[in-house]
């Protein structure tokens, strides 16, 4: 087969030309681009040279994502795209997948374009650690193909839109620390059902937690501390069955700890600190078996501790202090081998101190003062070689010190017991502070 004539391949070519020429006309990415450079300063910037320009990247010649950092250390300020030129142009055709600036600082600034919302083909923003203020756009919750938005460390103000509910692709969204931040939890988010990661800590957000959240099946992560967020922990939220990290500490949720969240067998870290929780220790959470660590404490929780907890067996840290817990001290806790942290100080704990938790071989702090202890220090418990603090006061403990506690002191950083005036036997060296 003879190849085919010179005049064809140019022709061909010519066609390709052409179309790529108009694909590129018929799409306004690159002129945009261009007037926003040229806004921030860099006048040289022409539609035949933004391709190759600091920060930009291109596909088949049309723009594809923009990157500021790329362009500090000048100081950059996002134009007000609410007058010209920006508001002669179609974003509906543009075809930009991101809009960067990575930790960027005091150095990048301005507000949030609402005009963005209609550039459907963006799937990531990310302006973390700015100076960046105003309200979040409304509008916005037209980018339907959004995976991932970073506006953790601005000053963002104003309300969550409830229109982003819209997002249905968003795996990743973090407002961390804009302390402007108001208004409600909007129910409507409930939607955004590929979400993986919601960080919504440090503002002024109030309101209750909405029980549509529980649709969330996919989250793994949600941080929604240092709030006014107030109201009851849903029993709908046993939805987010991927939830493996739950951080909502110093908020005013209240109420009791539900029971049904016993079902939610991934859980890693679930923090509650700092609120104004009532009600008992549910024995039922014996099946969050996952748990490696869990804050409950400074609360108005009461009961006893549940024995049933035994089967927590990849706890780390257990923190119940601050409460008004009462009973005893589980025996059946000795399970826990691999537990360091074990804080149930301030609460009015009585009975002895199980000899059994000896067992717990890696535990290396361990808080029970402030309580109604009574009984001996177990001689068992010299074997705990891992001890570093080791907190006892303020309770009613009598006898003797175990004899081998001497040898163990050369590990302690700090030992508070009892007053001396009820105990027997070992000196304690002048290196322990009582």
């Amino acid at each position: 087969m003879s190849p085919p004539p010179r005049r064809s391949i140019l022709r061909i070519l010519f066609i390709g030309l052409l179309l790529l020429g108009a694909a590129v006309d018929a799409n306004d990415s690159n002129a945009y681009t261009v007037s926003l450079l040229n806004k921030i300063g860099f006048t040289s910037v022409t539609t035949s040279t933004v391709c190759s320009a600091a920060g930009i990247t291109c596909e088949s010649g049309v723009v594809s994502e923009i990157d500021f950092q790329a362009m500090i250390p000048i100081s950059i300020t996002l134009p007000d795209h609410t007058v010209a030129p920006f508001t002669s142009y179609d974003y509906s055709t543009m075809t930009i997948t991101a809009i960067l600036c990575y930790n960027c600082g005091a150095r990048f600034a301005g507000s949030l374009p609402a005009a963005w919302g209609n550039i459907k083909t963006l799937s990531r923003i990310n302006f973390f650690v700015c100076r960046l203020t105003g309200t979040l756009p409304n509008e916005w919750g037209g980018m339907t193909g959004m995976t991932q938005l970073y506006l953790n460390g601005n000053r963002l103000e104003g309300t969550l839109p409830s229109s982003w509910g819209s997002m249905t692709k968003l795996g990743f969204l973090n407002f961390g620390s804009n302390t402007l931040l108001t208004g409600t939890l909007p129910p409507e988010w409930g939607s955004m059902t590929s979400l993986t990661d919601l960080y919504l800590d440090t503002n002024k957000i109030s309101g209750s937690l909405p029980s549509e959240w529980g649709a969330l099946s996919k989250l793994g992560t949600l941080y929604l501390f240092k709030t006014q967020v107030s109201g009851t922990l849903p029993p709908q939220w046993i939805g987010m069955t991927a939830l493996k990290n739950l951080q909502m500490y110093y908020n005013k949720i209240s109420g009791t700890l539900p029971s049904n969240w016993a079902s939610m067998t991934n859980l890693q870290v679930l923090i509650l600190y700092g609120n104004q929780l009532t009600g008992s220790l549910p024995y039922q959470w014996s099946t969050l078996t996952a748990l490696t660590d869990l804050r409950l404490d400074t609360n108005g929780l009461t009961g006893s501790p549940p024995p049933e907890w035994s089967s927590l067996k990849n706890l780390k840290q257990l923190h119940l202090y601050t409460n008004k817990l009462t009973g005893t001290l589980p025996q059946e806790w000795s399970a826990m081998t691999n537990i360091f942290y074990l804080t149930l100080h301030h609460n009015q704990l009585t009975g002895t101190i199980p000899p059994q938790w000896s067992a717990m071989t890696g535990l290396g702090h361990i808080y029970l003062y402030n309580n109604q202890l009574t009984g001996t220090i177990p001689p068992e418990w010299s074997a705990m070689s891992n001890l570093v603090f080791f907190y006892l006061d303020n309770n009613r403990l009598t006898g003797r010190l175990p004899k081998r506690f001497p040898r163990l002191y050369e590990y302690f950083r700090r030992i508070t017991i009892p007053s001396l005036a009820t105990f027997r036997g070992p000196t304690l060296p002048p290196t322990i502070l009582l």
